[in-house]
């Protein structure tokens, strides 16, 4: 009661798992942070840049098309880019290969998210092992000392189910904002790679045309 529930008396009633669940939030709110960013239309497909390199291989410059998508370093700029590399191929080696492309590129946006499946998965675990663990030390305090004629001393048991209290509800909260945060992630992810589809579908056609 004198030191009251500040988040530092928290996290030393947790014991030191609960520094783990300390990591493992701010490496959620990291990659939240960095999902945000990363994963917005304005990065993945800028539309400034699918208008200007839609006219360049219109007008038949695929040169200057292969220097643009060197200069814009986006997922949609590389799987246009590998197109235009293939154009000798005709337009079924040219949609071939912005296929592959794109496999590669969603595959790489799903193994990134999964981390966060990962510490959806990891937090609660590491709960419930502190659960157990202050759980077995308010036993052993009892076991030890904590008896008296015939009675257990409640005071020696406030350790061990501090600790199981803080570390369930601290590994319990983190995995369902993890979870939620991939769910929500998951969906960003799944309506990129529709549209990276509708992407080499239409460019390819463009690309084969353009180098005619």
């Amino acid at each position: 009661a004198e030191q009251g529930l500040s988040l530092l008396n928290i996290i030393k009633l947790g014991g030191p798992l609960m520094y783990v669940l300390f990591a493992l939030s701010i490496a959620m709110v990291a990659m939240v942070t960095y999902f945000f960013l990363a994963l917005s239309p304005g990065n993945i497909m800028p539309p400034l840049f699918l208008r200007r390199i839609q006219q360049v291989i219109r007008d038949k410059k695929i040169e200057e098309a292969r220097m643009l998508c060197a200069q814009n370093r986006n997922v949609v700029s590389q799987i246009i880019r590998s197109g235009l590399d293939s154009v000798q191929k005709g337009p079924r080696g040219v949609l071939e290969a912005m296929n592959s492309e794109g496999s590669r590129r969603a595959s790489s946006l799903w193994q990134k998210i999964n981390f966060l499946s990962d510490i959806a998965v990891i937090s609660p675990m590491v709960g419930l092992l502190g659960t157990v663990i202050g759980m077995f030390q308010a036993f052993m305090s009892v076991s030890s000392s904590g008896i008296t004629q015939g009675k257990i001393n409640p005071a020696y048991l406030t350790s061990g189910v501090a600790q199981a209290v803080v570390t369930t509800i601290a590994g319990l909260v983190i995995g369902i904002l993890a979870t939620m945060a991939y769910a929500y992630f998951r969906g960003v992810v799944q309506r990129i790679v529709i549209n990276l589809e509708a992407v080499c579908s239409r460019y390819s056609d463009t690309i084969a045309e353009g180098a005619e």
